[in-house]
């Protein structure tokens, strides 16, 4: 299905992704799509689950317009921000967060 990114995650891994360095994942290569997990927009659909003018959330990456597979699709959070699905309710970046803050910081010297 063809989606609309409208808001796009720029995570600190994206950098690691175009290092010389290896890493966990293939690096993103010159004149290629960045990995990213948008916020779309449906603009058409012939899908029984996601119709014209649902929000969803995908692996688009770093693009305007792309077309993803179904089974990669997954609903946002209704009742909250768009922006809040690629924060505090992204299962990746939020996670982060809420270690950084919750676990890290257990045991940790101020000034």
């Amino acid at each position: 299905m063809v989606v609309q990114n409208v808001l796009i995650s720029l995570d600190p891994t994206h950098r690691l992704w175009i290092g010389e360095e290896d890493v966990y994942m293939p690096r993103v290569g010159i004149n290629t799509v960045m990995r990213a997990k948008p916020v779309a927009k449906v603009p058409q659909s012939n899908s029984k689950t996601y119709h014209v003018g649902n929000y969803i959330l995908c692996f688009g990456g770093v693009q305007q317009y792309a077309l993803v597979k179904e089974a990669d699709v997954f609903p946002v959070t209704s009742g909250v921000p768009l922006s809040a699905n690629l924060s505090v309710f992204n299962g990746i970046i939020g996670l982060t967060a809420w270690v950084r803050c919750s676990i890290a910081s257990i045991g940790a010297k101020s000034g």
